[in-house]
């Protein structure tokens, strides 16, 4: 049985065991005396630190162990490179060939490169390209509307920056080894004794340029500030508002499921599903499809302000949830759609066997003094719900000449379905009133019910009086919305036909009492 014994690498605490642990105190202790007395030894050893622990805590999370073995100490090694590659000052053949492979490139922030936040600079490494180019870009995207500076505050806040060598290899696409650690901040020490030359160099108006430069830093630090100062408040302002709308919609979720009293949800809604079952399945995966993406947008907000994290088990279970969501949202929508593929109707007639008189009245019934017209869906039809039912306004009126002598009333009930038999069952439910007094007054309702059972499948009703050559029909002024292209003689608008009378003639339908004033088709 092999000791074990803990030890700080790179800020992380690992378990070790007593061979492994002798073994890479060995390779440390012959790194650091390999570099001798080299300028930034000990920022070289942090380095080679930091990058040993991440390599280790990768090796320990793939094997599912706890205490470090000596196979991995070779493994790390094996990467990293041996003391005798690059003790002689300059590389060997073997360290060259490490240091000139490429690896997997990753973004980040160029802070030894940067105007404001090293954005650009990062994509220019990335992509091996001069940041000039990029630079230019994004100034072509602030003249666009300004869409430069957001694009360049959320890529500022989503990408880290590189802030140790390793970073910094990375960023280039180099492996990270001791030769190109040692390599990075000896390039750094170099760029930093050649700025402090220079400045002491620098005389006249030199110290006029540096001034200026170090002027221009100040901005930019100031700007920086700024930018995230009105990042945080604007992350905290999507906080808020992407929680509330969550809340409301697991609320909603919540009181459907449980009809909990005082959740007022329209019939009208609920109808449009086959059941409420369906109506619950459904906005079950509206509230998936859209609280999910919210939900995530908000631990953004979170994680930027604050710094949280969550395992990443939880967003493999939100993105299951967002899928299971959106295929219940697919299935049921397709499945409802499909109730309104074909449309069909049912024609009656309203007997009018006592009806003798030469001008027939038409009004809307008195008991409905206005047109519902809380919900309007679209310019052809409107609905809201009454009594839990859902009533429509939907009926319309026009006229023509009776084949005979006698008036008549024909309805057609209009309804969609799944299919012929569907649609003709849903028009059967149409409950509609008519009205006939004193033997020359029609009454219309203006509204009709689609019964209790009955579900939404945009019903619609229209009246078609026909009327007898000869006789005339008096249109009140509360027809007005009812009347449907009813073509006349004067070629007078469907607005302007009410709180008039007609006569049939042969020709057509003649008004008696025009002023002329009215507006006539074609002639606005």
């Amino acid at each position: 049985m092999n000791k074990s014994t803990s030890a700080h690498i790179g800020g992380l605490v690992f378990n070790l065991d007593e061979l492994a642990y002798q073994q890479l105190l060995n390779y440390l202790n012959n790194v650091k005396k390999s570099l001798g007395d080299t300028d930034g030894v000990e920022e070289i050893m942090q380095d080679v630190e930091s990058r040993i622990a991440e390599m280790l805590n990768k090796l320990l999370m793939a094997s599912n162990r706890q205490v470090v073995i000596p196979t991995d100490i070779d493994a790390v090694i094996k990467e990293m490179g041996k003391p005798e590659d690059f003790n002689t000052g300059s590389s060997t053949m073997e360290s060259e060939q490490k240091s000139n492979a490429q690896s997997k490139k990753k973004f980040f922030r160029d802070p030894d490169d940067k105007i404001l936040g090293g954005v650009c600079s990062g994509i220019s490494a990335y992509f091996d390209v001069d940041a000039l180019w990029i630079r230019l870009a994004f100034v072509l995207l602030f003249l666009g509307w300004g869409t430069g500076v957001l694009f360049y505050i959320i890529l500022w806040i989503v990408i880290p920056e590189a802030k140790s060598s390793a970073d910094k290899l990375r960023m280039r696409g180099e492996p990270v080894n001791i030769a190109n650690i040692e390599k990075n901040i000896k390039d750094e020490l170099n760029q930093v004794k050649q700025r402090a030359s220079k400045m002491a160099n620098e005389s006249g108006f030199s110290n006029i340029g540096k001034s200026l430069h170090d002027t221009l830093l100040f901005i930019g630090t100031i700007i920086r500030g700024l930018i995230k100062a009105v990042a945080m408040v604007g992350a905290g302002f999507i906080l808020f508002i992407t929680l509330i709308i969550v809340f409301a919609l697991f609320a909603s979720l919540f009181g459907v499921m449980t009809s909990m009293p005082g959740l007022n949800i329209p019939v009208f809604v609920s109808s449009i599903f086959s059941g409420h079952n369906q109506f619950e399945w459904a906005l079950l995966g509206v509230v998936l499809t859209i609280g999910i993406p919210l939900l995530s947008l908000a631990w953004l907000a979170a994680r930027f302000m604050f710094g949280l994290k969550l395992p990443r088990v939880i967003g493999f279970i939100t993105l299951f949830l967002w899928i299971i969501g959106l295929a219940l949202v697919i299935f049921i929508g397709i499945n409802t759609v499909t109730e309104f593929k074909e449309e069909q109707f049912i024609k009656s007639e309203v007997s009018f066997d006592s009806l003798n008189a030469n001008t027939l009245f038409v009004q809307s019934m008195t008991s409905e003094t206005s047109l519902i017209t809380d919900v309007i869906v679209n310019d052809d039809w409107i609905l809201d719900e009454k009594d839990h039912e859902i009533k429509s306004g939907n009926v319309k009126l026009d006229i023509e000449k009776s084949p005979d002598n006698k008036f008549h009333l024909l309805k057609y009930s209009y309804s969609y379905g799944s299919g012929k038999k569907d649609a003709l069952n849903n028009a059967s439910h149409i409950n509609y009133s008519i009205g006939l007094e004193n033997d020359s007054l029609l009454k219309l309702s203006r509204t009709f019910n689609l019964g209790p059972e009955a579900n939404f499948r945009k019903q619609r009703l229209l009246l078609l009086l026909q009327v007898p050559i000869g006789k005339s029909v008096k249109l009140d002024a509360s027809v007005k919305d009812q009347l449907y292209n009813i073509e006349n003689v004067q070629n007078i608008y469907d607005d302007e036909m009410s709180d008039r009378t007609w006569t049939m003639t042969t020709d057509g339908l003649s008004c008696n009492d025009c002023t002329g004033r009215e507006t006539m088709i074609g002639n606005q």
